[in-house]
């Protein structure tokens, strides 16, 4: 479909539409947000992004109330929707939004997004002793060095050692979205037929992950060995 002569406020109203469509697992053309998208984060079109914000603001908020840690922070839903969608822009603008193929993958990346507000809050502002998850995995970190290192700058770290796509979405949906590897191939098949695939995958990821010296001394609470 050539958006190139569509004005941006009708691709906001078919998108808001479609929006609608997915929220009620009806049938729905993701073509017209991602081409909003698009035009707000690679064109940096003003237009379109304030769309996208009206649009996903909502979504993300509903994301926000749905967190299991949600009910620990002293924010509103809104708060770290607002926050989610800033940290979005910043890490999708230009041509980063290539790296995501389909509509489905941004909003997962979106989703991701959401957490990371939360638990960023619940390390800057914490209310109660909150469990790590899967000890000894990537995102299981030491909370004394933790908190020296955002959310944002552990998912770059990891980026920079995973740099497959797919690998990518895997550890989003298993460490960030917490999805178990029967949900993953389920939800993307086209990737992983079955859920032993997804952990045969999982384990590859881990042994990249646990040799990175920084995401073992985060993991683990180790100094990192010295020179001298």
């Amino acid at each position: 479909m050539d958006f190139s002569t569509t004005p941006t406020s009708v691709l906001a109203e078919k998108c808001a539409m479609q929006t609608q469509n997915y929220l009620a697992q009806r049938e729905n053309d993701p073509r017209f947000c991602y081409e909003l998208l698009r035009r707000a984060l690679v064109e940096g079109a003003s237009e379109a992004l304030t769309h996208v914000y009206q649009i996903y603001l909502p979504l993300a908020g509903r994301w926000a109330r749905r967190h299991p840690s949600f009910d620990l922070t002293d924010e509103s839903a809104g708060f770290f929707a607002s926050t989610a969608l800033g940290n979005f822009y910043f890490a999708l603008r230009g041509n980063s939004l290539a790296t995501f193929e389909t509509l489905s993958r941004v909003l997962s990346y979106l989703k991701a997004c959401v957490h990371s507000a939360i638990m960023q809050h619940l390390r800057t502002h914490p209310i109660v002793t909150q469990p790590l998850p899967e000890t000894g995995g990537p995102v299981a970190v030491n909370q004394q060095l933790d908190k020296h290192l955002t959310a944002d700058e552990l998912w770059s770290l990891v980026r920079s050692i995973v740099t497959d796509p797919d690998d990518q979405l895997l550890v989003h949906c298993r460490f960030v979205l917490d999805m178990k590897p029967a949900e993953i191939a389920e939800q993307y098949p086209s990737r992983w037929s079955t859920a032993r695939e997804v952990s045969v995958a999982l384990q590859r990821i881990r042994r990249w992950l646990r040799k990175d010296p920084m995401l073992r001394q985060l993991a683990t609470g180790e100094q990192p060995e010295s020179d001298s």
